[in-house]
């Protein structure tokens, strides 16, 4: 009868540590699996930010990461997905996932994770700059000689008129461009330019 007893309580023990094992194993993969999930689906949606993220709302941004969270989530549980913050036009999304499921013992529980991610947009916004170098004449530039002057220029930006170049006995007329045209510095610059100066010969002072 006391062997019944001790086996007996042995038996509850046992079903009682593989209970315990198997909730706590659950939980673990449960947190393991929202974790890993969640901020690839955040971040790779506000990405999205970095190019024609003006053109999607809030709700849009919302919409596509809960897109992501379902595809990505090898589960039967159930998903509740709390948004804390979603700015397309700054480039900011903070979400809060949790996964509600039931345990072997019929219990149910929610394993949770929180992730923002925010837009570097230093990087995206870095501006592009173009280079516009003034050469003495026509020859100059052809060969490539050493330039007059050097400018960079951020693209959308006008270049400034440099100061004529000091003539051999000949006057500064203008500068074109490659192309032979008059130069035009009120242009917006969108791609590195060459200019060289066009010069005339001096007239001579009256008697």
């Amino acid at each position: 009868m006391k062997n019944m007893i001790l086996l007996l309580i042995s038996g509850c023990a046992g079903v009682l540590l593989v209970i315990l094992v198997q909730v706590f194993a659950g939980r673990l993969y449960r947190g393991e699996e929202t974790a890993g999930v969640l901020p690839g689906a955040v971040e790779k949606s506000v990405e999205l930010t970095g190019s024609g993220g003006e053109d999607f709302a809030g709700y849009e941004l919302q919409a596509l990461c809960a897109q992501r969270l379902i595809l990505s989530m090898d589960s039967d549980s159930g998903l509740r997905m709390q948004v804390m913050k979603a700015d397309a036009k700054k480039g900011v999304l903070s979400i809060r996932l949790e996964e509600i499921f039931r345990h072997p013992n019929g219990g149910t529980d929610v394993a949770g994770e929180a992730r923002t991610a925010l837009l570097d947009r230093s990087v995206q916004e870095s501006p592009i700059r173009y280079q516009v170098r003034f050469y003495r004449d026509r020859e100059a530039l052809e060969s490539r000689s050493a330039a007059y002057k050097v400018c960079t220029v951020e693209e959308g930006d006008c270049i400034m008129q440099p100061a004529a170049p000091a003539g051999d006995g000949t006057v500064f007329a203008e500068w074109r461009d490659s192309n032979d045209y008059i130069a035009d510095f009120a242009v917006p610059v969108t791609e590195d330019r060459v200019y060289y100066a066009v010069w005339e010969d001096a007239v001579p002072a009256a008697q």
